[in-house]
């Protein structure tokens, strides 16, 4: 009797034979597939394309003793298997892994029905785990837990706390609709304690604010790391810890400029706004980037529509896993953390350019990203002392209505290094009944 028609179902039965049995009496993990498509994650049940290759994100909580895991999807491939950062997820704590997959049926489009972890420690090739490997098997369900709404994440430090007050005053002003589900503080670590107490005892009510210590987003923390470098990581690495499709990111030094909506960030294709700077602008982050990426990217440096905006962004929570997914598989030799980050004084990467990078190289970007014709994420911007005085008229005047010329401004930059004192900006935010 044959038992496998072609190498692959050979594999998967020897797979399933080497691993089932020890599963035997053991206790089930508990595991949640959370994405399908990391270009269409909120459709979940749409044909995905057979031609090209899939990512998934794979939530579970399993036993210390699980330090790599085997994914399987349906009978159309073995992912194979990997070591994986633990991470807190949303509802208790869990691991979360991020897989890629190609699909090698190329006559038809298909739904993957099923998605199997085998959960174990390796040695020598092997996945044995005391008392034997666990497994188990879930259909895909939808990554979103907001789907109506996004998460905010802002690095910020003691040193940067007097701009934050305004940032939050503003964001409490104008968010009636409350499109965020909440806001990640990430912070140092020996000063967390210190944002427990003053964060969580001021008046925000409209959004649940998360305070998270930064080494608790990296597998070997480094205290020599570049601070610039550092903080532009965090803006990627926390996507393990959201749980809606897109995030924003913010710093100490933004406003709000008016009333915010969901649509302002996300359209009705579920594409997710981003500021279309031309890459001449910072070309020297996208050459940096380019060779932390190993990508060759022929794209012209004067071309407006193939770059990508600064602060405040909105990321999708699957694009920036997938840039993790790609450094890591690139760097596995080492713990790739300590490499990326080491390397940013000879590679002068940024989170943005990888982040545009990589979803241009795996051709998703145009999946999840539009440039809105007439919501602007930032406007009227102080980025260096030569733009001051700041004028908060057309932002805040009566005139003005809150809109730049050709669209709706969401934000304000007002970059602490320009000198502008947060007192000075208080003052006039006073003056034009903002606070």
């Amino acid at each position: 009797m044959m038992l496998c028609q072609n190498a692959l179902g050979c594999v998967l039965i020897l797979f399933a034979w080497r691993v089932l049995p020890l599963t035997r009496g053991a206790k089930p993990l508990t595991i949640n597939v959370t994405a399908v498509n990391v270009f269409n994650s909120l459709s979940p049940n749409a044909p995905l394309n057979a031609t090209s290759t899939h990512g998934l994100i794979v939530d579970f909580s399993a036993p210390p003793s699980c330090s790599n895991v085997c994914v399987l999807v349906d009978d159309h491939g073995v992912t194979g298997c990997m070591s994986y950062e633990a991470t807190v997820v949303e509802g208790g704590d869990a691991s979360r892994v991020t897989v890629q997959y190609e699909d090698k049926n190329k006559e038809e489009s298909y739904d993957p029905s099923y998605v199997t972890v085998v959960c174990g420690s390796s040695t020598g090739g092997d996945f044995t785990g005391g008392g034997g490997n666990l497994e188990a098997t879930s259909r895909p369900t939808p990554v979103i837990t907001h789907s109506d709404r996004l998460t905010m994440v802002l690095t910020l430090t003691l040193k940067d706390f007097s701009r934050a007050t305004l940032l939050l005053t503003t964001l409490n002003k104008f968010t009636h609709s409350t499109p965020f589900s909440e806001l990640i503080v990430v912070v140092p670590n020996s000063q967390q304690s210190i944002f427990e107490v003053i964060l969580f005892s001021l008046p925000y009510s409209k959004f649940r604010i998360r305070i998270v210590g930064e080494e608790e987003l990296f597998g070997n923390f480094s205290h020599g790391w570049n601070k610039y470098a550092l903080q532009m990581a965090i803006k990627l690495k926390v996507s393990k810890l959201v749980n809606t499709e897109f995030y924003l990111t913010l710093d100490a030094d933004v406003l709000v400029a008016s009333n915010l909506a969901v649509s302002d960030f996300v359209d009705n294709d579920r594409k997710g706004n981003y500021v279309r700077e031309a890459r001449n602008v910072h070309p020297r982050w996208w050459e940096g980037s380019q060779q932390m990426l190993q990508i060759d990217d022929d794209s012209s440096v004067d071309d407006v529509g193939c770059g990508f905006g600064v602060t405040p962004a909105v990321m999708s929570t699957a694009g920036s896993m997938l840039v993790l997914g790609r450094l890591k598989g690139l760097y596995s030799f080492q713990p790739y953390d300590e490499y990326w980050l080491s390397n940013f004084d000879a590679l002068w990467w940024s989170e943005y350019t990888m982040y545009r990078l990589t979803m241009d190289y795996f051709g998703v970007f145009d999946h999840l990203h539009s440039a809105f014709e007439h919501v602007n994420l930032s406007c009227f911007n102080v980025w260096w002392e030569g733009d001051l005085p700041w004028d908060p008229e057309p932002l805040f005047g009566k005139v003005c209505d809150n809109e730049k010329q050709d669209g709706k401004c969401l934000f304000t930059v007002l970059q602490s290094t320009s000198g502008i004192e947060p007192s000075d900006i208080a003052k006039q935010l006073f003056d034009y009944k903002v606070i």
